[in-house]
Parts: structure tokens; C-alpha cells; sequence
């Protein structure tokens, strides 16, 4: 239930951005500082009571940096790396609770396409690979419950001719079964087919 008077919130952020190239590698990182007060979050009734309600008062200032370098290159066709990795930090103040982030997580992903029948047609293939940080549960305010780090791969295959696109992707190819919340797990290994076409005339 929320409460009957809600402060409004006030809130400022400011952020940098450096971009640099480096050997054929594009280099960009970023800062952001936020600020906020009054902020609207969830204060429970008791210590450890799983019922509350929705409270201003909420004081939170935290940092971002985030990192990522891309690449491109030739290889069999082309080629295209990106890596990316955000650090967080906070300091949060009063019995107000929301939910955060994880502070570490990043993901590293690997491209290629090779062009076929004069252009007419593209191979694609991919992989990806994702690692969230351990972390608080979002769904769950009433108390801190800490969800382990986890690391998931995806795959996709597709191929593309004459405005025709067929595409497979594996999802959780290592099928983990991962903790999302405090009552839920992911999925196992799921694939997903995908088939789209263009008729021009």
C-alpha cells in the first residue's frame, strides 16, 4: 500500500565520456555520478516483515564506470568483437529499500558474417557471453537476499538470401540453471528458430 504523502523526488547526474583508438581497437569509458534524494523505495512494516509499503525518503548516491572496446577485422569474412564491463557503486541511507543493480557485470560478444552469391546472400554466426555479479534480490525488499554471480552463453546461427532470413539462436547453450530471484530459476537450454521474409515487387 502506499504511503499517503509522497516528497517529491530530486535527483541530478552528471556523466564523462573518453573515447580513444588503439591499434584498430576502439577504447570509450565512462563516469556517471547520481544523486538522489527523496527518492520513492519500500520500507516494511517491521524488521524482516515481508508486508510495508511504498515510502519517500530515499537517499542514494552512487557511480558508474563503464568500460567497452569494440573491433573489427577480416577473417573468412568479417569479424566483430565487442567487450563491455560496468562497475557500481552506492551508498544508500534511512530504512528505505530498492532495488540495485549487481556492482560488477560484463559481457563479451563475437560476430562474423561472410557475404555469398555476390553479395545476395550473408552466413552469420555468433556468440555471447554474459556474467552478472552477485547481487541483491530485486523482487524481494523486505530484507536483503543475496543472489550468486552467474555466467550464461548464447549462440546464433542464421542466413540471409534474396530477402529470406533464417535464423537459429541457443539460448543458456551450457544449460545452467541459474537463481534469478528468491523463488525462481532460469530455463534450461532453449532454441528459438526465426524465419522472415521480404517480398518486393
Amino acid at each position: 500500500r502506499p504511503a499517503v504523502v509522497l516528497d517529491p523526488e530530486r535527483t541530478w547526474r552528471i556523466e564523462a565520456c573518453a573515447r580513444q583508438r588503439l591499434l584498430g581497437v576502439d577504447l570509450a569509458a565512462a563516469l556517471a555520478l547520481r544523486r538522489l534524494d527523496s527518492g520513492l523505495g519500500w520500507r516494511p512494516d517491521s524488521t524482516g516483515a515481508v508486508t510495508g509499503q511504498s515510502a519517500g525518503g530515499l537517499e542514494l548516491d552512487s557511480q558508474t564506470l563503464r568500460l567497452t572496446a569494440d573491433h573489427e577485422g577480416r577473417f573468412l569474412g568479417w569479424v566483430r568483437l565487442h567487450a563491455q564491463a560496468s562497475f557500481r557503486g552506492w551508498t544508500r541511507e534511512g530504512d528505505v529499500r530498492t532495488a540495485l543493480p549487481p556492482r560488477r557485470d560484463w559481457r563479451l560478444a563475437v560476430a562474423w558474417e561472410n557475404h555469398l552469391f555476390q553479395e545476395d546472400g550473408i552466413l552469420e554466426a555468433a556468440w555471447y557471453v554474459d556474467h552478472r555479479g552477485a547481487m541483491e534480490d530485486p523482487w524481494y525488499l523486505a530484507g536483503p537476499y543475496a543472489l550468486p554471480a552467474y555466467t550464461l552463453h548464447d549462440a546464433y546461427l542464421g542466413f540471409c538470401l534474396v530477402g529470406t532470413h533464417l535464423g537459429a539462436a541457443i539460448l543458456n547453450v551450457t544449460d545452467a540453471r541459474v537463481q534469478l530471484s528468491a523463488g525462481a530459476y532460469s530455463p534450461g537450454r532453449e532454441l528459438r528458430w526465426r524465419l522472415h521474409w521480404v517480398f518486393a515487387f
